[in-house]
């Protein structure tokens, strides 16, 4: 593996799926396709590694055990792109990589709805594909800081206890903002139709009759709330971009990493997987029906990060 395959990149999946969302062509059919060959990808690929660990679980282990281990986990549009890249690029020793594994947005709707599914993806499958993804290569810290992950929060802290895992939050004005200008729920998203609260949540006889504008804001605390019950750390994205002491007590130190802060103060100012075009006007112009919406599903999680 080169230096090039370590890089923070965009997948297959999602560079096809970005080609398809940026433009006002829309294709009847393709969003069945794209489900179908995701999930063909990623129930074969399953198959493969879980059958191969099964004789290499010593060796795994003791992988894991000999490396720096982190997790790193937000809801879209939260930072998580900036952050996996600037470490990846400026932690010493340390591979840092983001949407990894794209077979986690397959098992991500799954895991909504099923600890036990969670259990079985990352014991027999997800653990072992980060073994095999980078043996080889030289490396004392392993971090992901995967979005597509956050539902599989719990499962791999049960199975992975000596990982650190950590949330990454960010002001849900501006991620519903930059969703609604995206495709998440909308006609171009493949995997719209999977998503949905699991059975003991309280939206879920509502969601068939829940606008976009309603199901990204479930989304977001929903998850949120999701990831804080099972981790104990959380950084909010907009002080790690404008404050080296709080990026270095909630990233670097936590992490065990070391993170020149000539690197972060170089970098403060760039923007990273920026939405390309707003469609949808910043809060102090929401509508008010946006504004109440907005207020019923997030407000109670916002209260626990001060937003």
């Amino acid at each position: 593996m080169n230096e090039q395959d370590l890089q923070v990149r965009k997948r297959w999946y999602t560079q096809v799926m970005d080609v398809y969302r940026h433009n006002n062509i829309y294709i009847p059919g393709f969003n069945s396709f794209a489900q179908f060959m995701l999930k063909s990808k990623a129930e074969a690929h399953f198959s493969v590694i879980s059958q191969r660990s099964v004789s290499d679980k010593q060796i795994i282990d003791e992988w894991f055990a000999s490396k720096n281990v982190f997790f790193g986990y937000g809801v879209f549009r939260s930072g998580t792109t900036f952050l996996a890249d600037f470490l990846n690029r400026h932690a010493s020793g340390a591979v840092v990589q983001h949407e990894a594994n794209v077979n986690d947005y397959w098992y991500y709707a799954q895991a909504m709805q099923s600890d036990v599914d969670a259990n079985i993806y990352v014991e027999n499958y997800r653990s072992a594909e980060v073994y095999y993804r980078l043996e080889g290569v030289e490396l004392g810290t392993y971090g992901e800081i995967n979005p597509f992950l956050r539902r599989h929060v719990k499962a791999l802290k049960q199975a992975l206890p000596r990982a650190r895992q950590f949330q990454l939050v960010r002001d849900p004005r501006n991620v519903i903002r930059s969703l609604m200008s995206r495709e998440l729920f909308g006609r171009k998203d493949p995997m719209a139709d999977l998503i949905c609260p699991p059975k003991e949540d309280e939206y879920l006889e509502k969601w068939p009759s829940m606008s976009r504008f309603e199901k990204l804001c479930w989304l977001w605390a929903a998850d949120n709330r999701f990831i804080r019950e099972n981790t104990n750390h959380v950084a909010k994205f907009e002080l790690l971009r404008t404050d080296f002491s709080y990026f270095d007590e909630k990233i670097v130190s936590f992490l065990n990493l070391e993170v020149n802060p000539d690197a972060w103060q170089s970098e403060i100012s760039k923007v990273f997987n920026s939405t390309p075009r707003y469609t949808f006007p910043k809060y102090a112009d929401w509508s008010m029906e946006h504004k109440t919406q907005f207020d019923s599903i997030c407000a109670q999680e916002m209260a626990y990060y001060d937003y």
